[in-house]
């Protein structure tokens, strides 16, 4: 039928082929190999990535590792087609995004600063657009997303075939991968939403893409408000109201990106000899993204002394309180934390003294 041209005379394996295209069978045996072993590069690719991501997330807060796990389970049973990279393209995607990050306007206040970059980091994860709407080009997580393809029924996802972009020698060691943490980003971006579809394990309400839309920037502006009263009653400190402001604003401006790891947090409060004793997160409430914007506030000044184990911060961890306190904070929207918000006032300024600064998120 033409499927193998070769006339065999003989026994195998003494068999000697009389037509010349007789070399297709071990052809396409080599060609079957090969396509494994991309295969197997480029899971090995995407897993590196991922271990890269839960280690050093620079650039994704949200990714943990019960995210890591089901990618990697599905990446197993999948079968994986890989797509030729345009790497001119993706390497503009990444200094498109830097291009993009919103800039630090220590003016508006450090609650604003964080809604405006919030909603930048928000809208690149919102945007799963696959149609020719050319407002969903302006994103370029987007257009790499557009890259991939993910075949639910046939079980098949097409990938750039980003081991090219990578240290392809499997005796590298992972910290090598650390030049590309952007693109690990992208790729992660792309795919994600692939494999969870509606959400993901690290928003446990599946809803970790419209928390912004709910917010509106006069709420954060009542928020601030009640947080710096909250820091006059926690915190002895000798700065101006706008100072502080223009402080917290500062740190999250600078970490804001750099993941925030409990644990690498509970050994910064050990390092600077606070009591652990009573100190504990909550199972049932993980920390995220959302209550890293309150830990932010109320660790971006400190002191050393006892009167910490009195804040706020310590109060939201602390295990013996009741879990309406411990979860009622900015960005949750609870009904009784917006009525606590409403009734906080305009502190009084130079109420705070002692200031230290506190480092609270992963060093990497």
């Amino acid at each position: 039928m033409g499927e193998l041209a070769c006339n065999c005379v003989g026994e195998a394996p003494q068999c000697h082929c009389r037509d010349r295209n007789c070399g297709s069978v071990p052809s396409l045996f080599r060609r079957l190999e090969r396509g494994a072993r991309e295969k197997q590069r480029i899971v090995n690719a995407t897993q590196d990535i991922i271990e890269v991501l839960l280690h050093y997330t620079k650039l994704t807060p949200w990714f943990k590792r019960e995210d890591g796990a089901l990618v990697r389970q599905r990446l197993q049973s999948m079968e994986i087609n890989a797509l030729v990279p345009d790497v001119a393209k993706i390497r503009r995607f990444v200094q498109e995004y830097y291009n993009n990050i919103p800039i630090y306007d220590k003016e508006i206040g450090f609650l604003s600063n964080l809604y405006h970059m919030q909603k930048f980091m928000t809208q690149r994860f919102w945007d799963r657009s696959t149609d020719s709407n050319a407002e969903a080009y302006k994103w370029p997580i987007s257009s790499l997303r557009k890259r991939c393809a993910l075949d639910m029924q046939d079980n098949i996802l097409y990938i750039p075939a980003i081991h090219i972009l990578l240290i392809q020698e499997s005796t590298k060691k992972m910290e090598q991968v650390l030049h590309v943490p952007v693109l690990a980003y992208y790729i992660l971006n792309a795919l994600l939403p692939m494999f969870f579809q509606d959400g993901s394990v690290f928003d446990e309400t599946g809803s970790y893409n419209e928390w912004w839309t709910i917010e509106n920037e006069e709420s954060f502006f009542r928020a601030e408000r009640c947080l710096l009263q909250q820091y006059s009653k926690s915190v002895n400190s000798d700065l101006q109201q706008d100072e502080m402001r223009s402080l917290a604003a500062q740190i999250m401006s600078q970490n804001f990106l750099v993941s925030p790891s409990y644990e690498a947090y509970k050994r910064s409060l050990k390092k600077s000899g606070f009591n652990l004793s009573n100190f504990s997160l909550y199972e049932s409430y993980p920390a995220d993204v959302k209550q890293v914007f309150y830990l932010a506030h109320m660790t971006a000044v400190c002191d050393e002394t006892e009167t910490a184990q009195n804040s706020h911060l310590y109060q939201m961890f602390n295990e013996d309180l009741s879990d309406l306190y411990r979860v009622n904070i900015p960005f949750y929207n609870f009904p009784e934390y917006e009525k606590a918000v409403a009734s906080c006032s305009e502190p009084e300024a130079s109420v705070l003294a002692k200031i230290q600064y506190c480092w609270i998120w992963n060093p990497y």
